[in-house]
């Protein structure tokens, strides 16, 4: 394989090749695909606790070596040192940035120390990493969402942000190439590699403009649910020593009138109220139908032994029109009709979603039962 200089596109899957380095003369290489020794993946899994310890990091910054590690980043790219400004969180930077006359000019920092990196490690550093592995910094996806939502002019900031999840991505892919697959960096990466180790290790956001840097503090509370999404019930999810907090219910961002209370305690009545159709989902989710149907005083419309058909006067479904460019696909707003079942053991109630054009509970429990007939099916406690 060596020997085909003008290869763009290599698959290695199904085989027993575990050495690639003879694969380095291939410098047309766009896309490389290869399988994992069971040896590479413990060596990944073993990794990857280090990187998401680092990377989800709610320790307080040295602020010494964090300043020291952003001058090194500048010094590799042959840029002056610039003056450190620390803030409590990206918010504050952000919120400092505003109050500015002039404009800065942007360094793409992370993106040029990257590039040295690839280059160096080419065409190794094409090699894809186990999907999983991103998934543990999903949740700072999220927060940039929301500082764009907030800010009109996030994006003239963009290039010139380093976070800790583009610095995990590049560490990641680099330390995948020298120690999983025993790739030799070649010495023009190896400062670069460095330096972006020493940014994650040390440092939070980082805003590095040319002359000027705004260095973050991480934030002082993380909490994440089962798939590294933001999640925490009753309390903020994300909060930072300068007060800036997010509020999320499994990665959907809520307002704090919904956030501060525990999700037991919301009310269906917020679902008259809530114009937000991504909020009206969550709320729909986890109040439950049969806290909805009492709560907003359904109608019953029929009845047959412990169930019954009902129907809610009310447009609480999670869609909102403006999501759709033509009228007409946009979905009809409809009641809600619902079959209530109430376990004669226990008095517990249940509900379900049925269609609007279903006419009686009979008709209702045949849908809800893959069209068994009601006479047929008995209620399970």
């Amino acid at each position: 394989l060596q020997s085909l200089t003008n290869l763009t596109y290599l698959y290695l899957y199904n085989n027993q090749i575990s050495d690639i380095t003879p694969l380095q003369s291939l410098t047309n290489l766009t896309s490389l695909y290869v399988d994992f020794t069971p040896q590479q993946e413990a060596l990944i899994e073993a990794s990857r606790h280090s990187w998401e310890s680092l990377a989800n990091s709610t320790e307080p910054i040295n602020r010494p070596k964090a300043a020291a590690a952003v001058k090194d980043a500048y010094q590799a790219l042959d840029l002056e040192a610039p003056e450190i400004t620390f803030c409590s969180s990206p918010n504050g930077a952000f919120a400092q940035l505003q109050m500015l006359k002039e404009s800065l000019k942007e360094t793409e920092l992370s993106k040029r120390l990257y590039k040295q990196v690839k280059d160096a490690l080419h065409p190794f550093s094409l090699t894809a990493l186990p999907e999983e592995l991103w998934d543990l910094i999903i949740w700072e996806s999220q927060l940039e969402q929301q500082f764009n939502a907030d800010f009109s002019n996030y994006e003239n900031y963009s290039k010139s942000i380093v976070t800790p999840k583009y610095l995990f991505q590049a560490v990641a892919v680099a330390e995948l190439c020298v120690s999983a697959s025993g790739i030799i960096l070649k010495p023009e990466g190896q400062k670069a590699f460095e330096c972006l180790n020493q940014l994650l290790a040390e440092c939070g956001w980082i805003f590095a403009f040319e002359n000027v840097c705004y260095l973050c503090s991480r934030p002082t509370k993380l909490s994440l649910d089962s798939e590294y999404r933001l999640h925490a019930e009753g309390e903020p999810a994300l909060e930072f020593s300068d007060g800036y907090k997010l509020y999320s219910y499994h990665g959907v961002t809520l307002p704090e009138k919904y956030g501060q209370v525990h999700p037991n305690n919301w009310q269906a009545q917020w679902l008259l109220e809530e114009e937000n159709a991504e909020l009206r989902r969550v709320l729909i989710q986890r109040i439950g139908y049969a806290k909805i149907c009492q709560e907003l005083q359904a109608t019953e419309l029929d009845c047959w032994k412990e169930y019954a058909l009902l129907r809610i006067d009310a447009d609480i479904d999670g869609f909102n029109p403006d999501d759709f460019e033509d009228d007409e696909d946009a979905p009809k707003k409809e009641d809600i009709y619902l079959l209530k079942m109430t376990c004669p053991s226990t008095g517990h109630i249940h509900a379900l979603r049925v269609p609007p054009d279903v006419e009686s509970a009979k008709e209702a429990i045949r849908w809800v039962n893959w069209d068994i007939d009601s006479e047929e099916f008995s209620v399970q406690t």
